[in-house]
C-alpha cells in the first residue's frame, strides 16, 4: 500500500459534517488500497477513508506497571478475573507489566470503538499470544465484538511493548474493503 500527499481535496467530500474547507490543520492523503482510489483525512481524532470505501480506527494507551500489580495485591483473585481471561492470565503467568499491556491493549481497544470500555466488559476484550510466532492476537467477544461489528470492524492488529515501568499498546482496525 503506498500513500502520497495529495493537494486537491476530493471532488465531493465524505461526511457533510466535517469542516472540509482543508485548511493546514486537515491533512489529505490519496491511499492506494489494493486498485482502489480513496482518500484519507486526519482530522483532530478521525481517521478514516472517504467515499464510503473503508474505514481506518486507531487507539493507544499506557499505564504504569504498578498499577496493576497494586490491584492485584489488593484485591487478588477478584482484580485478576475482572480484568482478564483465564488464556491471557496463562500467556503472562500472572506477571504484573504483561498484563498490563494486555491492560493497555483493552484501552485503546475501547478509543479504537469511540465507547470507552463503559459499554463492554474487560473480558470481552481478549489479547492472546499467538504460539508459533509470539505475536499478540486480538479475541473480541460479547458487547465489544457486536460493537466492532456495527462499525464493519473486522480486521485487527495490535501492539504491546513494556518496561519494568510502564506498558504500552497500540491497537489498529480496519473494515475489510480498506
Amino acid at each position: 500500500m503506498g500513500a502520497v500527499f495529495q493537494q486537491s481535496p476530493p471532488k465531493r467530500p465524505y461526511n457533510s459534517s466535517i469542516n472540509c474547507n482543508f485548511r493546514p490543520k486537515l491533512s489529505l492523503v490519496r491511499l492506494l488500497c489494493a486498485g482502489e482510489r480513496g482518500f484519507l483525512l486526519y482530522n483532530d481524532d478521525l481517521l478514516w477513508i472517504a467515499e464510503g470505501r473503508a474505514m481506518i480506527r486507531c487507539g493507544v494507551d499506557m499505564i504504569e506497571c504498578q498499577r496493576i500489580a497494586d490491584g492485584i495485591d489488593r484485591l487478588g483473585e477478584r482484580f485478576l478475573q475482572r480484568f482478564f481471561t483465564a488464556g491471557e492470565r496463562e500467556d503472562c503467568g500472572d506477571k504484573p507489566c504483561r498484563l498490563a499491556a494486555r491492560f493497555a491493549a483493552k484501552e485503546a481497544v475501547g478509543k479504537a470503538l469511540g465507547t470507552g470500555i463503559g459499554d463492554m466488559r474487560w473480558v470481552d476484550i481478549e489479547i492472546r499470544i499467538d504460539a508459533k510466532r509470539g505475536k499478540p492476537r486480538l479475541i473480541l467477544h460479547g458487547r465489544a465484538q457486536s460493537l466492532a461489528a456495527g462499525m464493519a470492524l473486522d480486521e485487527w492488529d495490535v501492539s504491546l511493548s513494556h518496561t519494568d515501568e510502564l506498558a504500552i499498546a497500540i491497537v489498529v482496525a480496519k473494515s475489510r474493503d480498506a
